[in-house]
């Protein structure tokens, strides 16, 4: 399975799994970022930055430590 931070800018993907604890999980959803969610990889900022995700009509950042625990399939 594939998780978030191994994808590029441009790349399309659909959220399979939150492996994040209660709180994380649920600050991510108020953003629209949950199972079955499709998004937009727009852009990575360099030197370990956040990705830049397209939800909609929604850019959300997400740190590289939570992206790693998203799982995610190809859209």
């Amino acid at each position: 399975m594939l998780t978030l931070d191994t994808l590029s800018p441009g790349d399309r993907a659909v959220i399979s799994c939150l492996d994040l604890d209660e709180e994380a999980t649920r600050r991510l959803s108020a953003f629209g970022l949950m199972p079955g969610e499709a998004f937009c990889v727009q852009r990575i900022a360099p030197l370990g930055g956040p990705f830049v995700l397209q939800i909609g009509t929604t850019s959300v950042l997400i740190r590289r430590n939570l992206a790693r625990l998203i799982q995610v399939k190809p859209a």
